[in-house]
Order: C-alpha cells, then structure tokens, then sequence
C-alpha cells in the first residue's frame, strides 16, 4: 500500500501500489489500477459546504440505505453496470473538525 495526501491536505488515502493518480474537473480524485485487465477505480470528490449543500445533500440521501462506519453514516447508491463492471458509490457528508487528542 502506498499513502496518498492530496496538495491541500484535505484527505489521506491508502492504495494499492498499482495504482495512478489523476485528477478530473479540478474535483475528482481519481485512484486507478495500472493494469489494463484490472478495471479497480476509486474516486473521490470533496466540496465546500454551505446551508444550500447541506439541504441538497438531505434531499439526495433522504431515500437511501447507510452505513455507519468509525461514526461517520455513509449513504450507498443502487449499484450499476454489468457483470464486468460494476459500480459502487457511496456519499457522505463531513462538516469541517479539527481532530486530535
């Protein structure tokens, strides 16, 4: 695994050695497999939060499962694709915090 901090420290992230980096729209992260019979991806988009986000963001997650993981409830998308591909896409959201102990 290696360990990945975007420019502006605003998320750490650890990945299989196989995989690149690439950044999409100025917003998404992309963490994606080297090899071409591997289709494995990761993305990840972060935006800045206001009282419009937040409203949007409960009107999108209002009808969707979750899971809740180290306190933090993600909501999960119905899958999509095919047997060779599928997507699976989750979303959460994080106020800004300062952690430590």
């Amino acid at each position: 695994m290696k360990r990945f901090i975007d420019e502006n420290g605003t998320f750490e992230v650890r990945v299989p050695t196989t995989w690149k980096y690439s950044l999409q729209n100025e917003k998404v992260h992309t963490f994606q497999e080297y090899e071409i019979w591997k289709p494995d991806a990761f993305q990840i988009s972060i935006q800045e939060s206001n009282g419009e986000a937040q409203l949007r963001f409960q009107t999108l997650t209002k009808n969707l499962t979750s899971t809740e993981i180290s306190g933090i409830k993600y909501y999960n998308f119905p899958e999509s694709g095919d047997e060779g591909f599928i997507t699976k896409s989750w979303t959460t959201f994080i106020e800004d915090r300062i952690g430590g102990t």
